[in-house]
């Protein structure tokens, strides 16, 4: 089980072999690992969208992270959708 996020320290600096854990949605959404390095150039947000589906995504970012129990209508490829409903 991974354990929640605000139980985590903090780190902060980034290094750019630090990794990040994500969703791939063009593989099943199978767990797979990104480095910094590899995200640099893009800009990366984030929303609670919760249980609204229809929430609009964050203008000005590559990549939306969303954070819900739905998963958004609005999400674009190369977003992640982090469903919060086993929380």
């Amino acid at each position: 089980m991974i354990p929640k996020i605000d139980v985590l320290s903090a780190k902060s600096t980034l290094n750019g072999s630090d990794l990040f854990l994500i969703e791939d949605s063009e593989d099943s959404n199978s767990k797979k690992k990104v480095t910094v390095d590899s995200t640099r150039g893009t800009s990366m947000g984030t929303i609670v969208h919760g249980a609204d589906d229809t929430a609009a995504r964050p203008t000005g970012y590559t990549v939306v992270t969303w954070y819900g129990t739905v998963e958004p209508t609005n999400a674009i490829d190369g977003d992640v959708w982090v469903d919060t409903s086993e929380d």
